[in-house]
C-alpha cells in the first residue's frame, strides 16, 4: 500500500468525527445566537413595564399579564417561591428563557431575564398542582387561577444588558 493511500484512508476514516463536531460546533452557534436574539427582543420591552411596575401595585395580576402580552415579552415558564422556611406560597417567578437558554446563559456568563411578582395575599396551594400538571408553562389555566390576585411588589431582574456585570433587581 503506497503511503498516498494509506494517508487518504486516514483522512476518510476521520471525515465522519470531524464532520460531527463541525456539526456540533455550528449547533451550538445557533442556539447562542438564538438566545442573544431573543434577549434583545424580550428585554427592551421588559425594561419599558419595569419604569412603570409601580402602577400595577394593588392592581391584579392580569392588568400586568395583558401589559407584558401586549408589548409582545415571550413568557417561557414560571415557577413559585415560598416565603422563607413557610411553605406559604406569595411569589410567583415569570422566566423568559428556557430551560435550554439558562445552561447558555450560565456558560456565557449572559443575565437571564426574569420577574418576580409578590402577591398581597397568599396563593392558594392550587398553584403547586397546576405547576405540576402543565410543567410551569403559563396555560390559560394557570392565567385565569392567578388573573384576579393583587400585586403587593415587581422586581425585574436580567434586564440590565445581555453581559452586564449590574445583576440589580429594577
Amino acid at each position: 500500500m503506497s503511503l498516498k493511500l494509506y494517508i487518504m484512508k486516514k483522512i476518510i476514516n476521520k471525515l465522519p468525527i470531524i464532520l460531527i463536531l463541525f456539526i456540533f460546533q455550528f449547533f451550538k452557534s445557533q442556539n447562542k445566537e438564538r438566545y442573544e436574539n431573543d434577549y434583545n427582543k424580550n428585554v427592551p420591552k421588559l425594561q419599558q413595564i419595569a419604569l412603570s411596575k409601580q402602577t400595577f401595585y394593588g392592581e391584579n395580576f392580569f392588568e400586568l399579564l395583558s401589559s407584558i402580552q401586549s408589548k409582545g415579552a415571550k413568557i417561557n415558564n414560571f415557577s413559585y417561591r415560598e416565603r422563607g422556611l413557610s411553605p406559604k406560597i406569595y411569589d410567583v417567578v415569570l422566566n423568559f428563557s428556557d430551560t435550554d437558554d439558562f445552561l447558555i446563559a450560565e456558560k456565557k456568563n449572559y443575565l437571564r431575564p426574569y420577574i418576580i411578582i409578590t402577591f398581597q395575599e397568599q396563593i392558594p396551594d392550587e398553584l403547586r398542582q397546576l405547576t405540576l400538571k402543565y410543567h410551569g408553562e403559563l396555560t390559560q389555566e394557570v392565567k385565569d387561577f392567578l388573573a384576579n390576585r393583587k400585586i403587593e411588589k415587581i422586581e425585574f431582574f436580567g434586564i440590565n444588558g445581555l453581559t452586564s456585570k449590574d445583576r440589580s433587581e429594577r
